[in-house]
């Protein structure tokens, strides 16, 4: 069931859309709006967007590794540096729940799921909001891992159930919400 988050606006190119609760109206297309994804919309439409590290040093980017697909981007760093989400979303997934991920969270920003794996303490709940670069864990070296570093990864599923089935290069997705990561593309 729906709560309500009170009201909320989102700008489109052809109209405003203000909901509260339980409102379902209908959009000018004929189906329906849920309130869960005119929130998604305000996440994926109001958000800043950063780097999820203070310091971006790629050791591995997006792509074939070893004989076989890395999925994602890999950040080093010293056991304990802060990891931060890179925009706004609420924590889907915070702990050890993929053995070679490790201590991973995992963030829904609407459409996208952003994982950070590898950490070495998380520092958040399931179900917790957090804004763009709010501290959610610690750099580390838990799971399936040569070093120390933040395997980041993109996940274009929208639901945890499929997060890892779903995973696409994150390095063009932030540079076009305006955040780069090193030379990967």
């Amino acid at each position: 069931p729906d709560t309500d988050p009170g009201p909320v606006a989102v700008t489109d190119t052809t109209e405003v859309v203000e909901l509260r609760g339980g409102d379902r109206p209908a959009s000018r297309t004929g189906y329906r709006i849920s309130v869960r994804n005119v929130q998604k919309k305000v996440v994926e439409s109001t958000t800043r967007w950063v780097s999820p590290v203070a310091r971006v040093r790629v050791t591995s980017c997006f792509g074939p590794r070893w004989g076989r697909q890395h999925e994602g981007i890999d950040l080093d760093g010293e056991t304990g540096d802060t990891i931060r989400s890179v925009g706004a979303g609420v924590v889907v997934q915070a702990g050890w729940r993929y053995s070679g991920l490790g201590n991973s969270v995992i963030v829904d920003h609407g459409k996208w799921l952003t994982i950070y794996a590898h950490a070495s303490r998380v520092l958040v709940k399931v179900n917790q909001q957090v804004r763009a670069g709010a501290k959610i864990a610690l750099i580390g070296a838990t799971g399936n891992v040569t070093g120390t570093h933040l395997h980041l990864a993109l996940s274009n599923g929208a639901t945890l159930s499929r997060a890892l089935s779903t995973l696409v290069n994150p390095a063009p997705w932030l540079r076009a919400r305006g955040v780069r990561l090193g030379t990967c593309t």
